[in-house]
C-alpha cells in the first residue's frame, strides 16, 4: 500500500483531517451559496409559467386555471451530451388530477440528427415527456426531462390532462445555445463542485495535497518527517488549497468573460507559460530546431 497517495505521518494525517474540517465548513457556509446560484441563474433559467388552453371543456379550463408550473431550462447544450429540463407543478384544486402528461416540442433551425444514441442508454430516442398518473390536491410534485440538440433550439411545452385537455405553455423561455465550453463549465460544476461528489473530491484533494507536501518537504529539506510541525503541515497544504480553488473558480468563469476563440488562446498561451516555467530545458530543446541568427 505504499504506493497509494496517502500522509505518512501521524502529523500529516492530522493536518489533512484539520484542513479537512475547515475546507467543509468554507464550503458550505460561503462557497456552496455562490456556486448554486451560479448554477440556477448562469446554467439555467427558472420561470413560473402559464397555461393556455388549446382543446378543452370548460370543467378542465377551471382545473388549469388552478395549476402552477415552474419550469428550468438549462441554457446551453453541446452536441456530445445532454442536459436534464426540470418541472414543478402545484395542484391548487381540492380534487386530485389524474393522467397529466408533459412534453416538450424542440424546434431546431434545420433537421435534428441524433449522432450519440449511447448517451441515452438503452432507449436510442431521448425521453422528452413526463407523465404523473396522478396529482393529489394541493400537492406538489417534480420531474425530469433528458434534453438532447446539436443545433440552437427553441423549446415548445405542451400539457395533456384528463386525457381530453390539451394546453399549451407559454413559450418565453430562451433559446437553448450550443456553447461547448459553457456546456463543460455547467458540467464540471454539476457533477464535481456540487454534493455529492464534492464531498468525496473535497477530502481526496486535501489528502492527495497532504502527501505531495510532505515528500516536497522530505525531498528539498531532507527532514525527518516525524518532526514537521503541526503548523507547517497545515499551511503549506492550505496554500496550495487556496490556489487551486482560485484557479478552479476562474476557469469556470472564463467563458462568460471571454468569446471562444479568445478563450482557447488564453488557454493556450496559459498552458505554454507553464511549460515554459516548470520545463525549460525541455522547452529549450523543442525549439532547438529554429535557425539561429549569426551575430
Amino acid at each position: 500500500m505504499e504506493w497509494l497517495p496517502f500522509p505518512r505521518t501521524k502529523q500529516g494525517w492530522i493536518a489533512a483531517f484539520l484542513l479537512i474540517l475547515v475546507l467543509f465548513v468554507t464550503y458550505y457556509w460561503l462557497l456552496f451559496s455562490v456556486l448554486e446560484k451560479f448554477y440556477e441563474t448562469a446554467l439555467y433559467t427558472t420561470k413560473s409559467l402559464e397555461v393556455e388552453p388549446v382543446k378543452c371543456d370548460e370543467q378542465n379550463q377551471k382545473v388549469l386555471q388552478q395549476l402552477e408550473l415552474e419550469i428550468s431550462s438549462p441554457r446551453y447544450a453541446a452536441p456530445f451530451g445532454a442536459r436534464w429540463f426540470f418541472v414543478t407543478i402545484h395542484n391548487k384544486n381540492e380534487q386530485p388530477i389524474e393522467d397529466i402528461k408533459l412534453w416538450i416540442e424542440l424546434r431546431p433551425k434545420e433537421a435534428e440528427r441524433l449522432v450519440l444514441p449511447s448517451i441515452f442508454g438503452n432507449s436510442f430516442f431521448a425521453e422528452k415527456s413526463l407523465h404523473l398518473s396522478r396529482l393529489e390536491p394541493n400537492s406538489t410534485t417534480s420531474g425530469r426531462i433528458l434534453l438532447y440538440t446539436i443545433l440552437d433550439t427553441e423549446m415548445r411545452v405542451w400539457l395533456h390532462i384528463n386525457s381530453k385537455c390539451i394546453a399549451k405553455i407559454e413559450n418565453n423561455l430562451p433559446t437553448i445555445t450550443i456553447d461547448i465550453l459553457k456546456y463543460l463549465s455547467h458540467s464540471f460544476v454539476e457533477n464535481i463542485l456540487l454534493p455529492p461528489w464534492s464531498n468525496l473530491i473535497l477530502c481526496v484533494a486535501v489528502i492527495v495535497i497532504c502527501y505531495i507536501t510532505e515528500k516536497k518537504e522530505k525531498e528539498e529539506n531532507l527532514i525527518n518527517l516525524s518532526s514537521m510541525s503541526l503548523i507547517a503541515g497545515v499551511i503549506l497544504p492550505m496554500r496550495w488549497l487556496l490556489c487551486i480553488l482560485s484557479l478552479t473558480f476562474m476557469l469556470i468563469s472564463l467563458p462568460w468573460l471571454f468569446p471562444s476563440k479568445l478563450f482557447e488562446l488564453l488557454l493556450l498561451i496559459i498552458f505554454l507559460l507553464m511549460m515554459i516555467y516548470y520545463k525549460p530545458e525541455k522547452c529549450k530543446k523543442s525549439i532547438s530546431w529554429l535557425p539561429k541568427k549569426n551575430i
